[in-house]
């Protein structure tokens, strides 16, 4: 994910976008970056995080009320202590002031937003949509998802490119 912008996630609630977010979580960490969530419909699921590869002895989880999210937000990349901040459902209570945006882009931080609804004005550096095309099975049982990722803007490159990750559980 780039530094110092926002990317926006965002798909239905089987499209792979949790696990997708959380294995780049995983992988954050094993770098020895250090993350910040933000869960603000409390649906933040700790055990398949785990199970993702998360230490949650070092994650930040954060619930604020929506009007304290935005504050919480600002002082936590204005310190420079936070490699990655996860906002999972945003859109549904908060509006990314410009400033904000200014603020990051001053950092080092990589923002990374989740949302089942498509924003046309979210300010992203690059949105990406994530849409379910098939259960991955093994022997009857469900080892993964099939997810197709389509670029659907990027500040630096145009937009409509598309790939398959296979994304085991």
């Amino acid at each position: 994910l780039p530094r110092s912008s926002m990317t926006a996630f965002h798909g239905a609630v089987t499209s792979g976008m949790t696990t997708l977010t959380y294995r780049i979580m995983s992988h954050a960490q094993s770098q020895r970056h250090a993350i910040a969530y933000f869960d603000l419909r409390s649906t933040f699921d700790g055990a398949y995080a785990r199970l993702s590869g998360i230490d949650l002895s070092t994650l930040l989880i954060v619930r604020p009320s929506p009007p304290q999210a935005l504050d919480i937000l600002r002082d936590l990349i204005v310190t420079g202590d936070i490699d990655l901040i996860v906002l999972d459902s945003f859109g549904d209570h908060l509006k990314m002031p410009r400033k904000l945006h200014t603020t990051l882009s001053r950092s080092r931080c990589a923002l990374l937003t989740l949302n089942a609804d498509y924003m046309q004005d979210d300010n992203s550096f690059m949105r990406l949509q994530l849409t379910r095309e098939k259960w991955l099975r093994q022997d009857g049982d469900v080892i993964g998802i099939r997810t197709q990722i389509t670029l659907e803007k990027h500040r630096l490159m145009p937009a409509g490119g598309t790939i398959m990750l296979d994304i085991p559980f």
